[in-house]
């Protein structure tokens, strides 16, 4: 069994479209749930140091990043150029803030999640989908596959109409063409069309929506005893 194993190739020999079919496998004969079928993929497809490390001394094995500096005030202009400049996406992702020395291990990483989701959604999908700037939704696609595979915040953020674009197979806008290419730079998409509950990841996350019937629960009065002048 040991000689077998040996011979299996390394996940970082192996193709993403490898990893991908692997995991749409797995899918189909384990789980159905979005978020394990998506951890068992992250193991696969990152490569580099460990995401998730509290030290120096918790690093082993390799130790290679991605190294990233970006600007909290010109977020998106300075995140779009460093993504861009990178040729091997599954790597680790280890960011820096400008005039900021907090060594990224993972802390740093999952707050530029967080302010680059926020801002990506703003921009590009709040108000619809901008097709004069459609090239840069590659790009966004990127750094959603990232935040995804790399312990960011889940960007559930899709409205229905376009997570129905990206599953059809009729022409796309420019914008769904370019944002399922920067999905697909780290095998998203494919998943995302392989596995029927995959595209639950994206979706406006109504659970945490305020409606009358939650209000009216929270606010449920608790009243005293019939005939109690505290009750009256």
């Amino acid at each position: 069994m040991m000689a077998q194993e040996a011979l299996l190739p390394s996940n970082s020999l192996r193709t993403v479209n490898e990893i991908v079919q692997d995991t749409i496998e797995f899918s189909r004969s384990n789980s159905s749930d979005p978020v394990e079928v998506l951890r068992y993929y992250q193991k696969k497809v990152v490569t580099g140091r460990n995401i998730d490390v509290e030290s120096e001394r918790g690093i082993s094995g390799d130790k290679s990043t991605n190294f990233i500096i970006v600007n909290r005030f010109k977020l998106l202009e300075t995140s779009f150029d460093e993504i861009n400049a990178i040729e091997d996406l599954r790597k680790t992702l280890e960011v820096e803030f400008y005039s900021e020395k907090a060594q990224d291990y993972g802390g740093p990483r999952k707050e530029f999640f967080v302010l680059v989701l926020r801002e990506l959604k703003e921009k590009y999908f709040d108000n619809g989908l901008k097709e004069h700037m459609a090239e840069d939704y590659e790009t966004v696609g990127k750094i959603m596959a990232l935040s995804m595979l790399q312990n960011g915040k889940l960007p559930r953020f899709l409205n229905a109409d376009i997570i129905s674009q990206l599953l059809t197979d009729d022409p796309a806008t420019p914008c769904i063409v370019h944002l399922r290419k920067g999905l697909d730079a780290l095998g998203i998409y494919q998943l995302f069309r392989g596995i029927p509950t995959f595209h639950y990841l994206f979706q406006v996350n109504e659970a945490s929506a305020l409606t009358m019937r939650k209000l009216m629960h929270l606010l449920k009065p608790i009243f005293s005893e019939e005939g109690s002048n505290v009750r009256t």
